[in-house]
């Protein structure tokens, strides 16, 4: 059983590593068809994985990395409406 949480964590973890790379690609709004669905995805696997084992340091990480990804995300596309 503890098997099932840690692969949820592991593909929170690749998707949320892509929603960063991709993030930061506003030209021509690719970020809502690469990042978005990838921030979706991941954030559902790493709930998966925390109901399944809560407090566990792996899903905090991937929720760091996901709230990073935001704040990249939403920062070049100030930038990119600014200029």
């Amino acid at each position: 059983m503890k098997q099932k949480p840690l692969i949820f964590n592991i593909l929170g973890f690749i998707c949320a590593i892509c929603c960063l790379a991709t993030g930061w690609m506003w030209v021509y709004y690719i970020n809502l068809v690469t990042a978005l669905p990838a921030l979706l995805l991941g954030l559902w696997l790493t709930r998966s994985a925390q109901k399944l084992l809560p407090n566990n340091r792996f899903s905090k990480i991937n929720y760091v990395l996901f709230g990073i990804a935001l704040v990249v995300s939403f920062t070049m596309l100030i930038m990119m409406l600014l200029r």
